[in-house]
């Protein structure tokens, strides 16, 4: 009988084993899954992404407040920065990041536009070093000359007012073309040293302004540019001794027989330097022509910078003044380390004064 029991309940539970399961079961482990899911998972998340918005949100408001922004500023940059996929605390430090806030503020509530402007003063970013290239049509300087282009045919301009939402161009002289609402232009110009620029605008009003014709467009993100060298030239004024050496010269000879007395020895003055080269200037006439080579001698920040030799590339002579653009031809690679190193020390002087708002 036991034998006969248990080979009963052996039967019963391998047809249990083997049957189909029903909807309900099927409910019950999908529902223990999802279950388990978002208890380990999902929860953990959220909980986790929300403590680090919260971190952010107080340090956010902590650098605002040091920045003396107000409460309506604070929520106002907060708005539009805490979703771009960055740190949002990097908006007081970066000004790319800040023109892209302020780029989604104008689009979307561009009746708090006059928020912007106090809200950029009170950060610094206002004005930009030289050396940085810019980033939007925003950051091009009030009286900033230039060319405005339809087609093939421009005429000069310049940007004669320009707010958060509008920058206003006008044309100086007579333009040898009709331009209206709607039309298409360009307009170009050059930062002394940085870069060459073009920018591509909508015409969206025009008016007068005296004789002069003013055209009215809304700014732009899309700068093209061209840079103008091959490395940034920082702005010295360092004395150098310079010989002249004429451009009928054996280079490779000169450089182990170079002797002082033997050529005519000038002085000057470093007014920018880079490591492919040099601007020297000085009061009155320099005796040298393009395509002369030179040999020069400074001292950088105590260091000795000795027989390099350059070719004069331009001559500019002025009434009072002469100034010289001279291309390194021979820089060991020491002193082209010590005047990079040099460059990148002052852009972070620059860059410190800059943030701090001492400049």
């Amino acid at each position: 009988m036991e034998y006969q029991g248990g080979f009963e309940t052996f039967k019963e539970a391998t047809r249990y084993m083997f049957q189909t399961p029903s909807l309900q079961d099927i409910l019950f482990v999908v529902g223990g899954i999802f279950i388990a899911f978002v208890v380990l998972l999902v929860i953990p998340y959220i909980i986790s992404k929300y403590l680090t918005v919260s971190r952010i949100h107080r340090e956010f408001i902590e650098k605002a407040k040091t920045a003396r922004l107000t409460d309506e500023e604070i929520e106002l940059l907060w708005k539009y920065s805490k979703d771009m996929g960055y740190d949002a605390t990097k908006v007081f430090e970066t000004k790319p990041l800040f023109e892209k806030v302020v780029n989604r503020i104008v689009n979307a509530e561009i009746e708090k536009v006059n928020l912007i402007s106090s809200v950029r003063r009170k950060l610094h970013f206002d004005t930009i070093p030289w050396f940085l290239p810019l980033s939007n049509s925003r950051e091009i300087d009030l009286y900033q000359t230039g060319f405005v282009m339809v087609g093939k045919l421009m005429v000069s301009a310049a940007v004669w007012n320009k707010t958060e939402t509008e920058l206003h161009i006008a044309l100086l002289d007579k333009p040898p073309f009709v331009v209206k609402k709607g039309d298409e232009i360009k307009f170009a110009f050059q930062r002394e040293d940085e870069g060459k620029y073009v920018a591509h605008f909508t015409v969206k009003d025009i008016y007068m302004e005296g004789t002069k014709q003013v055209l009215v467009v809304e700014h732009t993100d899309k700068l093209e540019k061209v840079h103008l060298r091959e490395g940034v030239r920082w702005k010295v004024n360092i004395p150098v001794r310079f010989w002249i050496l004429g451009k009928k010269v054996d280079l490779e000879k000169i450089k182990v027989q170079f002797k002082e007395e033997d050529f005519p020895e000038e002085e000057g003055i470093i007014e920018d330097i880079s490591t492919s080269g040099i601007r020297i200037c000085r009061d009155g006439y320099i005796p040298v022509k393009e395509k002369d080579y030179i040999i020069v001698e400074f001292t950088l920040e105590m260091t000795s910078i000795s027989n390099l030799i350059g070719e004069v590339r331009n001559r500019n002579v002025g009434h009072t003044k002469t100034c010289i653009g001279v291309k390194f031809l021979n820089v060991p690679k020491a002193y082209e380390d010590k005047i990079r190193k040099f460059i990148l020390n002052e852009q972070k002087k620059v860059l410190k004064a800059y943030k701090m708002g001492k400049l």
